[in-house]
């Protein structure tokens, strides 16, 4: 029954176009997982949902960025419009413009939580582990100094 629901709120994603129907459709998708968690569902279809929702977040990601480019407080291509006025504050959009951004990382941090038999697939915890993963890579990336030899002045800034 629950992935009958998915599978129709698939279609539902597929063509919504505003911001109304997207929160709409996260809404809904809200309540499914509340429901799965409380009806003590499988983890596999708790998580089903959870993957789904991380699909709206990339919907209203990819919506953002074509009607907010510059970030909420600037200029839209909604006339007068601000994020505020939709609705959006800054770490929604924030963590849906990632989740859309950053599909590769998003499906392999959905796996990882697939396969830890404590965790459940949220939005939230998605979010969280690709940030965890983009600062890993970043820290990889950055060279680190080469510091042998001998220098004649140590300077600390306490």
């Amino acid at each position: 029954m629950q992935l009958e629901k998915i599978s129709a709120f698939r279609s539902e994603l597929a063509i919504a176009e505003t911001i109304e129907e997207i929160k709409h459709l996260d809404t809904k998708a809200s309540a499914l997982a509340e429901i799965a968690r409380k009806g003590k569902m499988s983890k596999s279809a708790q998580d089903e949902v959870g993957a789904f929702r991380c699909d709206i977040e990339a919907k209203k990601g990819a919506w953002l960025d074509e009607y907010f480019p510059q970030g909420g407080d600037r200029k839209s291509r909604l006339p007068d419009r601000t994020l505020i006025e939709e609705g959006i504050n800054k770490k929604e959009s924030s963590n849906a413009r990632l989740v859309n951004k950053e599909q590769e990382l998003v499906a392999e941090a959905i796996e990882e939580i697939k396969q830890d038999d404590k965790k459940v697939v949220t939005p939230s915890a998605v979010v969280s582990l690709v940030r965890n993963k983009k600062r890993k890579i970043r820290v990889e990336e950055t060279e680190q100094p080469n510091l042998d030899g001998i220098y004649r002045v140590i300077y600390a800034d306490p």
